[in-house]
């Protein structure tokens, strides 16, 4: 599939961890995980993330979540100063995680879809992602119906038959990185606010309505990061710095 958002894919920096991590002001740092490659290492997981890699079924979504949550503690590890099994981790009500405290006074989210993880580190604010693998399904209006707004649902039946898989996917991560940023994840109503969706604009909030209301005031950025993949980030900053890090453990 072409997309026509993003005619070329994110370049990343090849990263390997040596001492601490400095984070200038204003800056998100992007993580690209590949987490088929990745040693699935479990010495610096906590007994509760041993046990959720444990449940679950198949022997490869278990390799991934524990490749993820090893990388995850590792880079993190590196902004905060410390040894990855150090870092604790305090989970809202809504299961949204944080480092309980942050010693470097950061945030971070993750997201994983596949074989690919994103891991976003920033200032202590408002911050959201979410990756997505394409993959082609014939009831994608029939599940944005359930899940987009009023004005989305038009703006997605509105496109060419050929456009709406993509829009679909821009649509989704958009407001997954919100929900997420929100603090709230999918517990949060996902037609409480408007998403640019249509491959090619310019991603952003229309409006939001309800609790929702303050979103408006956010930065929304969508890219591919790697083929058949679409990520977006919810932020806060209105106009930050990127770095991109592919992790080489």
């Amino acid at each position: 599939m072409a997309l026509t958002m993003n005619e070329q894919i994110q370049q990343w920096e090849p990263m390997k961890l040596v001492g601490a991590i400095d984070l200038p002001a204003r800056t998100i740092d992007c993580w690209l995980l590949n987490l088929d490659r990745l040693p699935e290492d479990i010495a610096a997981l906590r007994d509760d993330e041993i046990q959720r890699a444990n449940r679950f079924r198949f022997a490869r979504d278990r390799r991934r979540f524990i490749a993820a949550r090893n990388a995850i503690r590792t880079i993190l590890a590196g902004y905060e100063g410390t040894k990855p099994a150090e870092i604790v981790f305090h989970e809202n009500e809504f299961g949204r995680p944080e480092i309980h405290p942050s010693k470097a006074g950061i945030t971070f989210n993750h997201s994983r879809s596949g074989e690919r993880g994103l891991l976003c580190v920033a200032e202590d604010g408002v911050l959201g992602i979410d990756i997505e693998e394409l993959r082609d399904a014939r009831d994608l209006v029939d599940v944005a119906k359930l899940n987009f707004s009023r004005r989305e649902l038009i703006q997605l039946e509105q496109l060419p038959e050929g456009a709406q898989l993509e829009a679909f996917y821009n649509c989704w991560t958009r407001k997954e990185a919100v929900v997420k940023a929100a603090g709230q994840g999918l517990s949060a109503p996902l037609a409480d606010f408007d998403v640019v969706l249509a491959p090619g604009r310019e991603p952003a909030i229309l409006g939001g309505r309800n609790e929702l209301e303050r979103i408006m005031r956010w930065r929304l950025r969508s890219f591919t990061p790697a083929e058949n993949f679409i990520a977006a980030i919810a932020t806060g900053n209105s106009s930050p710095d990127y770095r991109h890090f592919r992790w080489i453990p």
